[in-house]
């Protein structure tokens, strides 16, 4: 085991251990970026997506928005191929959506003008597992560039300076320490075992700590942390650890 950062402490698991809603055991759009995440209206900003795939069957992506009468703007890719990411699509106030789906379950390239400006119905079509969807509405300001909010950004983190560790123990606790000065709260999310809470609370610094448990199975899990400024900002970290 390569040596872990003073801010990441491995012990024994607690007895509270994971909570169950932290973990992701299918497709799931973990979180939607947008940079910048504050706008005036009209103007336009990129959207990148973070979307967990814990069966490892990829699928495809999708990221769009409808602007009235001039239609839908659309950008697609393969999940574990393609970074879901679209510069052009974000138009404030117009939500922009993220959806993907497991191989077979819906057809996104094939997607229609009805479905693309009603995804909420189109999601009524289609299975109720293997797809995923989520939007995102940038929040608007009449304040000039130079004194716009930013989103946090994750200054300190395990993998910062070095490396996480290469294994864990089954059912092993990990404490995860960040420094994510512009942060309000914290949530875990893994593919495997769980973190303690879904929610942590970050300090006026940006300082917060989250615990992991290992699941009893061995096998990769990746861990994902969204910050979230409660304003519209909002930074991801994403690692793969192995349980051994």
């Amino acid at each position: 085991m390569r040596r872990a950062l003073p801010w990441m402490l491995v012990s024994l698991a607690a007895c509270g251990g994971p909570n169950p809603e932290t973990l992701l055991y299918e497709l799931r759009v973990v979180a939607a970026v947008a940079e910048p995440p504050e706008v005036a209206v009209g103007e336009s900003y990129q959207l990148t997506a973070t979307i967990a795939d814990p069966l490892e069957e990829g699928g495809d992506w999708m990221i769009w928005s409808c602007l009235g009468d001039e239609g839908c703007l659309v950008d697609q890719g393969q999940l574990g191929v393609d970074v879901p990411t679209s510069t052009q699509l974000g138009v404030a106030p117009v939500p922009v959506w993220v959806m993907a789906c497991a191989p077979g379950a819906c057809d996104l390239p094939g997607a229609t003008p009805a479905q693309l400006r009603d995804p909420e119905t189109w999601m009524q079509e289609l299975p109720l597992s293997g797809v995923t969807l989520a939007s995102r509405f940038t929040r608007l300001t009449e304040a000039p560039p130079e004194e716009r909010r930013s989103n946090p950004v994750i200054t300190r983190s395990p993998d910062t300076d070095a490396v996480l560790p290469e294994t864990v123990s089954p059912e092993q606790e990990v404490r995860l320490g960040f420094d994510a000065p512009g942060a309000e709260a914290a949530f875990g999310l893994a593919t495997g075992g769980g973190f303690t809470m879904v929610r942590y609370d970050v300090g006026d610094e940006g300082n917060t700590e989250l615990v992991w448990v290992a699941p009893e199975e061995r096998g990769s899990v990746t861990l994902y942390v969204v910050f979230d400024d409660e304003q519209g900002g909002t930074a991801v970290w994403e690692a793969v650890v192995e349980v051994d």
